[in-house]
């Protein structure tokens, strides 16, 4: 049985030192970022429909997009250091 978040209150210190960073999290939050769950269920039903579903599926609008420009930024990096891993190889 999962805490309560009384409980959990009651059982870890506060790190002031994040309130900020919780804060500025919350804030970013507007009303539908986190969607309508009743919504998920057709989702899960097609993926389990399909013949060939993918190992990683997004839910929601929200995580995709944020996802791509992540790994963008990435392979981007990655790119630009790929001379230097080649020799690494050592041929």
């Amino acid at each position: 049985m999962a805490a309560t978040p009384e409980q959990r209150s009651l059982s870890s210190n506060r790190l002031y030192q994040y309130d900020q960073v919780k804060s500025d999290l919350q804030a970013g939050f507007t009303p539908d970022f986190f969607g309508k769950p009743e919504a998920t269920a057709e989702a899960i039903l097609k993926l389990v429909d399909s013949e060939n579903p993918p190992l990683r599926l997004f839910l929601g609008s929200k995580a995709y997009p944020w996802v791509k420009q992540v790994y963008q930024t990435r392979y981007a990096e990655w790119d630009a250091w790929s001379e230097v891993s080649n020799e690494a190889h050592g041929h």
